[in-house]
């Protein structure tokens, strides 16, 4: 660059600042990922990952201890099922399904499946937890078609 009277300087070229989200992002190593997406294929919930990653000495991309809101959004950037599909899917390959959906089946309502598994008629209902919640799912007892 020249400047006014002749003098001269030569500028070295800056690097730009990263953008705030890439300075707060936490990434996990190929090889933490891979992990991860082992115990969440495994039927791991978020916060049971992030405990193992923790006990085995994982770390994230800012050193920090991984955390059930940080395996949720690399599970989620990764497009990985959470728990709670998982573990509903599982029941469905064992032949269970939601409540409104064997209602339409049987041809009644979803309160009319909860009231009958509630009573033990012929309905047969699988509860899992996921943090505070619990969900159910349901099947017709093996014999009861109606």
């Amino acid at each position: 660059m020249r400047l006014r009277g002749g003098k001269q300087w030569t500028l070295e070229p800056v690097k730009p600042p990263k953008p705030r989200a890439a300075l707060i992002r936490r990434d996990a190593c190929d090889a933490t990922s891979s992990e991860l997406i082992e115990l969440l294929n495994g039927g791991y919930d978020d916060t049971s990952a992030a405990t193992e990653l923790n006990r085995c000495g994982h770390r994230d991309s800012r050193g920090d201890r991984f955390t059930r809101s940080n395996v949720m959004g690399i599970r989620q950037k990764n497009h990985l099922p959470g728990s709670i599909s998982f573990r509903c899917q599982q029941l469905r390959d064992r032949g269970y399904c939601t409540a409104s959906d064997l209602g339409a089946q049987l041809g009644t309502s979803a309160s009319a499946v909860y009231m009958r598994a509630h009573c033990n008629q012929g309905i047969h209902a699988s509860s899992f937890k996921v943090v505070k919640r619990k969900f159910f799912m349901y099947k017709l007892s093996s014999g009861n078609s109606r």
